[in-house]
């Protein structure tokens, strides 16, 4: 019970009296949404009505739901957080950019930036861990047309170090980092006894390293999105604090606009005590020309 009473304490000190709701929320059950595929052409959506009317193409899961294979030989939807969604759209990706996707499993996020690809655009999608980077392929493979497959890539690479080998590379980023990931301790009580403050820093540690890995393979100009699934704030504002104070030189901030969610000092939280959504905390960058 020690690592239960140190996070309900540390929790505490950050939210203060929003902390019994905000981790009753988190405790539930994920809502989560069945995003149409939207490489499925003419779907029959059976007049069904969309969760929010900005995402038209997501919709409530059914307690009985099973994605299916359709006769175009791909699987008509994925299911995700609604947040998720959001983070994945704020990067913005256009036709022709170069996309990489530093930390990409399970894949939902990459299905959208795949959706997005021109004809003479590229995606990289790595994942350091061979077992989700097993798991991310089989999921493209599933979602995704042969001809948008050939523009895509899969790499098995430690990121933070990627800027070291490509630099000024990429026109969009998106560094969803390995995070302490609460909402999944409260649910798993083993993995709850593993945690400690100790814990959160380490990861912020390792989230700086791989924003400034992306910050180097950035291209002038370019988008960066950093993100995370926890709701430590030394793993969401105090990891872009850092980068400000380091290294603020190189980039600038962007206000995102997002229909769900409160404002940070350098992003944005939405949290499942208010919008049934989340955790999810997000960044937007651009790089500056030098």
């Amino acid at each position: 019970m020690e690592a239960i009473d140190a996070f309900d304490q540390f929790y505490r000190s950050v939210y203060h009296d929003r902390w019994s709701n905000l981790r009753s929320a988190l405790a539930e059950k994920p809502l989560q949404v069945k995003r149409l595929n939207m490489f499925m052409k003419n779907f029959d959506l059976k007049a069904s009505d969309p969760v929010e009317t900005w995402a038209s193409n997501c919709f409530s899961v059914e307690q009985t739901f099973e994605p299916q294979v359709q006769a175009c030989g791909l699987i008509d939807f994925f299911v995700m957080d609604l947040a998720s969604f959001i983070v994945a759209n704020i990067l913005e990706v256009q036709e022709n950019d170069r996309v990489l996707d530093m930390c990409a499993a399970p894949g939902g996020k990459a299905l959208i930036l795949a959706e997005k690809l021109g004809p003479n655009s590229q995606l990289v999608l790595n994942e350091l861990s061979r077992t989700r980077f097993h798991r991310l392929k089989r999921v493209l493979e599933a979602y995704v047309p042969q001809d948008v497959l050939e523009r895509i890539s899969f790499r098995s690479y430690d990121a933070t170090k990627w800027g070291i080998y490509e630099i000024d590379a990429y026109d969009r980023i998106l560094v969803d980092v390995p995070c302490s990931a609460e909402a999944h301790l409260l649910r798993n009580l083993s993995e709850m006894q593993k945690w400690s403050p100790k814990r959160s820093k380490r990861l912020a540690q390792r989230q700086y390293a791989l924003l400034c890995s992306a910050l180097l393979a950035a291209r002038p100009e370019s988008t960066i999105v950093y993100s995370t699934c926890s709701i430590s704030p030394l793993e969401n504002d105090g990891v872009l604090h850092k980068l400000k104070r380091k290294k603020g030189d190189l980039f600038e901030f962007e206000v995102p606009i997002s229909p769900l969610g409160e404002r940070t000092e350098f992003g944005w939280q939405i949290l499942p005590d208010q919008h049934q959504w989340g955790p999810m905390y997000f960044s937007v960058l651009r790089k500056l020309n030098y």
